[in-house]
Formats: C-alpha cells, structure tokens, sequence
C-alpha cells in the first residue's frame, strides 16, 4: 500500500478561499484606518486653526471692533454663544466671521486654507467667534469678555459638518487698574 503525500486540489482551493477572505477583511481594516486617519488630520487642523485665532484675538486692543459683545453685558451668555453648529448641520447667525479684509495679525488668511471638498470657492475650514460681556453687575460694562471661537469643517466624504470651539477670556484693563485703586 502507497501512502500518498500532500494536499489535494480541494484542500489547496478551501485553504485558498479562507486566505482570500482574511485578506479582503483585512483591506477593509485598512480602508476605514486612511478614512479615520484623514478625520483625524482635519479636526487636528481645526484645532490649530482654533487656537491660531484664539492667541490673534487675544493680542487685540480691549476695545478693538473685532471684540464687540454679541448681545447686552450680563451675568447670562447671549445666544448664540459657543458651538454654533446645530442639528442637521445648520449654524446658528450671529457670530463674527472670518474675513480676510479684515485679518488679524498672526492669523492665517482664508485664501490660504485648503478648499472645501464641495465647494471648491469656499475654504473647508469657515471660523466664527462670538464674545461675551460677562459682568455680575448689569448696569455697567465692565468685566471680562469671554470670547468662543468655532471652527466648523467638513470631511472628505461626510455629508455631516464637524465644529471644534475654544474659549478664552479678556479683562478689561481699566477695570482692573480701579479695582487694584479702590483696594489700596
């Protein structure tokens, strides 16, 4: 009796066919690893944008027209106030936009920015801030401005926008020069 060796071609076909299946499991690992990758560089590129506007708003005078308070001086934030994106991708008015005309020094221009996967005229990353003139007091407006910046983007084959917000806050230097005088 001869004992053959080997494997059959039926053998080397299921074999085969378990691979192939691996492996197209595996290309699909990779697809969704580049799409969560490229979702990843966008909110990151966000996020610069973001903070890039945070530290330009942040060097501007006091009084500067950029930081008019959105809404009446109060102890209640005004609407809209930070996040600006709605439900269904809407987004609420009222905010300052960006405007190239009229930059801020430090701050990338929009002509600069990578266009918007689906309209190829507007830039992908639209930045908004609205400001706060927060005070305990009402009647006068002397405080602090908390100022909310928001970075709304979209991503390469999403249908849905995304928003990334960061806050800051400014005090008014007369109002800290009197209270220090009225404490001494």
């Amino acid at each position: 009796m001869r004992r053959d060796r080997g494997f059959t071609l039926i053998e080397l076909m299921v074999s085969l066919g378990i691979l192939a299946v691996g492996m197209l499991g595996l290309m699909q690992l990779q697809i969704l690893g580049l799409a969560w990758n490229s979702s990843a560089r966008a909110e990151s590129r966000a996020t610069e944008l973001a903070l890039e506007l945070r530290a330009g708003l942040e060097q501007l005078p006091y009084g500067d027209n950029r930081l008019a308070v959105t809404g009446n001086w109060g102890n209640t934030f005004p609407t809209p106030f930070g996040g600006l994106l709605g439900t269904g991708g809407s987004v609420a008015s009222g905010a300052t936009p960006w405007s190239d005309a009229s930059p801020i020094p430090g701050v990338t221009l929009d002509s600069a920015l990578e266009r918007d996967p689906t309209d190829s005229t507007q830039p992908r990353f639209v930045r908004r801030w609205t400001v706060w003139g927060y005070t305990e007091m009402t009647s006068m407006n002397a405080g602090a401005l908390v100022i909310a910046i928001s970075v709304i983007y979209r991503d390469k084959g999403s249908l849905q926008p995304r928003e990334v917000v960061v806050y800051t806050q400014r005090a008014d230097p007369s109002a800290v020069l009197s209270a220090i005088r009225i404490s001494s």
